[in-house]
This record gives structure tokens, sequence and C-alpha cells, in this order.
């Protein structure tokens, strides 16, 4: 049952007979099972009318007192959208007729999306008494408009913004292979009120990030880092996007850009849609705190692993990101020694600094010789002399409970290995949660 808060999306839906035909029953399918990702399950409802006529639309407008209208079929430029007549053939409802109708509504409706063909015009027109309206600037295939669609009400389900779902809509279809992701135009009204909320995650902050890569920086031209750039520049949909640094070693990209942009990049690479630039694989997104150089107030927190662990690293490393963003934590790992710095001796330099050793336990990390024989014997001395604390975490089901580490409480709940969990992410929250507790401590 839906939540009376819930915010309710009315779609309509038309392809008269007259008209080519459109994949509209897999657009609202695959809107739907977006929506039903959401951890929220009340926060939206979706009200569908199929083969909507004009009466249909004013009927729906009242009955469903919707937030949010997609219409999903055909647009004609200035003439209008269209719909059905009574013997389900074309009929074109006027731009001005739809501009009025939305009048009446407008103190509900706080968003329009026109889904067809040519409907820039309608949604300038739409857009004098709707705060959101996003319409197409010229033809569109079925499959970009699907892509859209569905990248935006997936942002949206995700407690996004209107002004990021389109974003991270239009960079879906980018990745999906389509160049239209410029077709799509969002049409914002200043002048109308925006909620609050709305209005404060729009602003425009600036964030430094970064982003890992396969490979080596040793092989990167000049014109190779200018063309990640580039790319990077169009995924976020944020021109003003620079590269501050870019560490040796692994390549490791320090960026600066709009906050807006870098969340459409770290959203886009856990939902699998952005997995590589330029043919290198994204290993680790995460945001980096740009205000502060004084790091006394972040607990560093030291990851030994075996390097055949290193996909679940880099996704772990992923959920601290929160704890990072916020000036919690500061995590290292090895893979972030530079080129030509002494290795070991960096890692028993990281190793005797940092406040939280998070082993990473699997078959091949207790079969390392480096890692049971300098780093957990290491990390035991300071967690007995109560000069750090080591969590082991489990990733892959092995014989642990004799092992020196093996009375320490481990992570996840009950230590369930990650790989065995059903949803690898619920794995990851808990154990994410487990150590900001552990954090605290310190902090």
């Amino acid at each position: 049952m839906s939540s009376a808060l819930s915010k309710k999306i009315l779609l309509l839906a038309a392809n008269p007979k007259n008209t080519s035909p459109l994949r509209l029953d897999q657009e609202v399918r695959d809107i739907d099972d977006g929506l039903r990702r959401t951890k929220s399950l009340d926060r939206f409802t979706l009200e569908q009318r199929w083969a909507v006529r004009s009466r249909d639309v004013q009927r729906a407008m009242l009955d469903v007192a919707p937030q949010i209208v997609h219409f999903s079929g055909h647009g004609l430029q200035d003439e209008g959208l269209v719909l059905e007549d009574e013997t389900g053939k074309s009929k074109v409802v006027s731009t001005s007729a739809l501009a009025e109708l939305f009048k009446l509504f407008s103190e509900r409706v706080e968003c329009v999306v026109l889904n067809a063909c040519y409907s820039a015009p309608q949604a300038e027109a739409i857009s004098q008494h709707i705060s959101y309206v996003i319409g197409t600037s010229q033809a569109i295939s079925d499959k970009a408009a699907i892509e859209f669609s569905v990248g935006f009400y997936d942002a949206l389900a995700a407690g996004q913004s209107v002004e990021f779902a389109y974003k991270f809509g239009c960079a879906a279809m980018q990745l999906a292979g389509s160049d239209e992701n410029l077709t799509p135009v969002l049409i914002k009204n200043a002048e109308l009120k925006v909620d609050s909320a709305e209005q404060e995650s729009t602003e425009t902050t600036r964030a430094r990030y970064e982003i890992v890569l396969s490979g080596s920086v040793d092989d990167l031209s000049e014109e190779t880092i200018k063309a990640i750039l580039k790319h990077l520049q169009s995924i976020a949909g944020d021109q003003s996007l620079t590269i501050k640094e870019i560490k040796s070693g692994s390549i490791n990209l320090e960026l600066e850009g709009s906050e807006e942009g870098f969340r459409v990049i770290e959203a886009l690479c856990k939902e699998g849609k952005l997995t590589e630039v330029l043919g290198l694989r994204i290993k680790r997104v995460a945001y980096t705190d740009p205000s502060s150089n004084n790091k006394s107030n972040k607990v560093e927190v030291f990851f030994s692993y075996s390097h055949k662990d290193e996909d679940l690293r880099d996704e772990l490393a992923t959920h601290l990101s929160i704890l990072e963003r916020n000036g919690i934590i500061s995590g290292w790992h090895d893979r972030q020694i530079g080129a030509g710095e002494e290795w070991e001796n960096h890692i028993d330099e990281r190793m005797n600094s940092a406040r939280v050793v998070l082993l990473l336990v699997s078959s091949d990390f207790i079969a390392s010789n480096y890692c049971w024989n300098i780093e957990v014997k290491r990390a035991m001395e300071r967690h007995k002399g109560g000069e750090a604390c080591v969590v082991p975490v489990i990733l892959r089901p092995v014989n642990w409970r004799t092992a020196p580490f093996g009375k320490l409480q481990a992570l996840p709940k009950d230590a369930k290995p990650v790989t065995t969990w059903n949803n690898r992410d619920e794995a990851f929250l808990n154990i994410s949660k487990g150590i900001e507790t552990v954090v605290d401590r310190f902090r």
C-alpha cells in the first residue's frame, strides 16, 4: 500500500493506429521496475493510462492528482501532441491547450516529461506554469527514449533531484551507445516555487574526487589524458571538470568539478552503466574532502589484503567513500604507492600510523606469506598494545577461526562471507556501519 506522502507519477501513453508503432509497453515496464528497486518503496506510486484521448487526460489529472506527469507517444513540433480519438486514430492536442490544462494544476504538478519527438515547443509552453518540464528538440529513437526514461526514474527513485535525474538520463543514453543524449531538453522556470529540498539539492557546489583506472600512468599520452577528461566532462554534464593531479603508479586521477557531476558519475558506476573510460576499467570512484588539509580528525584505515581480492577491496572502498567524504576516515592500501617509491617501507609506515587495520580475509589472504607473516603479525602486535584496532572482514569462505585474529569480532554480521550474501551491497553496507562504529571510538 502506498504512503499518503508518496509522490504520484501519472504515465500517459498514446500510439494511434495510423502512427508508427512505439515500444511503449517496454518503456513503462522498465520505468516500473526501476521505481520498485528503490529502498523507499512508498516514495512513488505509478498510475498508468493507455491509448489516451483528451478526455482521458483530463479525468486522469483530476482522479490521480499527480506530482509528475509523463507522456509517451508522438509529437508534431509546434502543432502539439498526438493522442487518440474515439476510433483509435490520431488526434492532435494543440500546444496552447496543453499549456492551459497544466495551468489549472500548477499548484500540484512539479514536473512534466514529454517523451515524444519534437516536443520542445510543448515543453516551453507548459513551463510557463510548471517548475520543471522535459521535452525533445528533435526526433528520438525508441531505444534512446527508453534509456532516458529508465535513467531518469532510477535517479528519482534513489532520492535525487529532477535536474540530477535529467543529467543521469542523458548520461545513460550516451553509455548505451546512443548519440542522442543532447536531444532531451530540461526547461526550468526559476520564477516558480521549487520545493526546498529540491532547491537545496541543486545548488552548485564544487567537489574534489578521484577516479582510479586500470593500467599505468606511464602508458598515458597527453592526447589520451585530454580524451579521458573530455569523456568524463560529457558523462558528468560538467564542462568545468578539470584534472588537478595524476598520481603515479596506477592511473589515479584527482579531479575537481561540480558536486552534481560527481554524483552522476558515482551513480552510473553503482548502477553498472559506467564501467570503463576509453577502454580503461574503472576500479574506484571516491570523494575527497578539498576543504581541509588537516587530517588530524580523520582516522587512518589500513587495508591488508591479497591482490587476488582487489575487486572486492575496491567495492568495500567505494562503500566507505561516504566516511571519507565526511572527513571521518582516510583509507590507504598498497596500490596507492607511487612509481619509484620503496613499497616495503611505505607499507610499514602506513601500518604503524593506522588506527584501524582491516584484514580482508580469504583463502588467498591466509595463503599470502607477506599478509600472514608481516602484516597480520604487526597488526596483532599493535592491537594487543592498544595502538590500533584490528577488524577482520570476511570476504570469502575460509577456515579462519584458528588464526591469530580468530577471536576478534569480524564483519559483516555473523562473520558471513561477503560473497555468500544474496545482495552484496547489503554485506558492504553492514561492514561500512560496523567500521563507522569502530572509528567513532577513536574520534
